[in-house]
């Protein structure tokens, strides 16, 4: 449930809703009735969640080539090329690890 306070209200009360935030709860500040902001808890991120993207991202970059082509070739052929053109280097076929082709 969102509680609204006013501005004036928030300014006064800052220390009590941010006591009320770290509780979980979400505060939205309104000025003239308009919603202006929202006290909402930071979420920390599930560390076992991240180190699983990172290895399936490992796991993906094994199966890519390319195709001959240095990284520093590609890198150089994208700052030399018109802004907003597509590079004309060959595209390969690429089979990700799950048999898929991308």
């Amino acid at each position: 449930m969102i509680t609204t306070v006013r501005a004036f209200e928030a300014k006064t009360h800052l220390s009590s809703l941010l006591e009320r935030v770290a509780q979980g709860e979400e505060i939205m500040i309104t000025r003239h009735g308009k919603p202006l902001a929202r006290l909402i808890p930071v979420v920390t991120a599930d560390n076992s969640r991240v180190d699983l993207a990172i290895s399936k991202l490992k796991a993906l970059r094994k199966g890519c080539t390319l195709d001959g082509l240095s990284w520093q070739t590609l890198r150089s052929a994208r700052h030399s090329a018109p802004h907003g053109r597509f590079l004309d280097l060959p595209v390969t076929k690429i089979d990700s690890p799950r048999g898929e082709s991308i």
